[in-house]
């Protein structure tokens, strides 16, 4: 039996497991030279099967490591957000929000950033938001796309 091992957060990578025996895996990061990368890890999937002369259609199973994921992570400011970036959120974001109570959007604090990398994701359908904002009208329109 080959196994696709998915894991699509920060860090995002795969691995081939064939018989239940690791027999590859890959971090999207070594392919792309970008650290933290959080997305469908397409090109550690096409590098382990090219490297290990495989099909798509050779897979028998796919194993996804999560189940939610935090809207943030699929928009990848994990691995594009400057340290100048992280205290703007905390200082414009969390803090009137968590502190002052006020509400705030996300997108109001960056509102021209786009991830430097093409994603595995259509970013076009997943909402530009934290956790914090999010309703269950977002989480149910994702949950659709399944």
């Amino acid at each position: 039996m080959k196994i696709l091992g998915i894991n699509d957060t920060h860090d995002a990578s795969a691995c081939l497991i064939i018989d239940g025996k690791i027999i590859d895996a890959v971090q999207e990061e070594r392919l792309a030279r970008s650290k933290c990368l959080s997305s469908l890890p397409t090109l550690a999937i096409k590098y382990l099967l090219r490297k290990n002369k495989l099909e798509s259609s050779d897979i028998d199973q796919v194993s996804v490591a999560t189940k939610k994921m935090h809207h943030l992570n699929l928009w990848n400011i994990n691995a594009d957000f400057s340290i100048n970036d992280w205290v703007t959120m905390q200082e414009r974001y969390y803090f009137l929000r968590i502190i002052k109570k006020k509400i705030i959007k996300f997108k109001e604090i960056f509102p021209n950033y786009k991830p430097k990398f093409k994603l595995g994701y259509n970013l076009s359908k997943i909402p530009f938001k934290s956790s914090d904002e999010v309703v269950k009208k977002d989480y149910d329109r994702l949950k659709s796309l399944d």
